[in-house]
């Protein structure tokens, strides 16, 4: 297994992603146990809550407990994510090549894309204060010989009221 996408304590607990394999390993430090679970790509914590990402069923799922899930969305591409106090989760959709934000009850906004340089957008980290989003992005790189690839970047949003953000 390879467990290079996430990790999160969730209680007593650990949640391992492996995205290779679409599998959550639940793991329990103080007596080993274990357990797998649907994959993920990526994995952040939100207050009691834990939500998992799965590009390859496009899934996003939340736990509120290690052993209650529940589907947050579907047919959605996106890989890593982050979530934001106030309930909302923003993705970076990697091939779609923008950011997506969903508010508590699953519903999604594109927050930027192309137009703000996310060719190939690939993580997103966030600082609350003062609501900044940060995105890595490939530059859209499919292969080495992609002649429409552009520099990767880091690029900063500043988000607004509204979904809205400004670069």
């Amino acid at each position: 297994m390879v467990f290079g996408n996430g990790m999160q304590r969730v209680g007593g607990h650990l949640l391992a992603m492996d995205s290779a394999l679409g599998l959550a390993l639940d793991i329990d430090p103080a007596t080993g146990a274990h357990r797998f679970m649907p994959g993920a790509n990526g994995v952040a914590a939100h207050g009691e809550s834990v939500y998992i990402s799965n590009t390859a069923q496009a899934l996003l799922l939340r736990c509120s407990t290690v052993h209650d899930v529940t589907l947050v969305a579907e047919n959605l591409t996106a890989g890593p994510f982050a979530a934001h106090p106030d309930g909302r989760i923003f993705l970076a959709t990697q091939h779609g090549n923008s950011v997506l934000q969903l508010d508590p009850h699953g519903r999604r906004v594109e927050l930027a894309g192309q137009t703000q340089g996310l060719m190939g957008s690939t993580a997103v980290a966030l600082d609350p204060i003062p609501d900044v989003l940060y995105v890595t992005t490939t530059g859209g790189m499919r292969g080495p010989r992609d002649r429409d690839a552009q520099p990767a970047r880091l690029v900063r949003l500043r988000l607004t009221s509204g979904g809205r953000h400004d670069r």
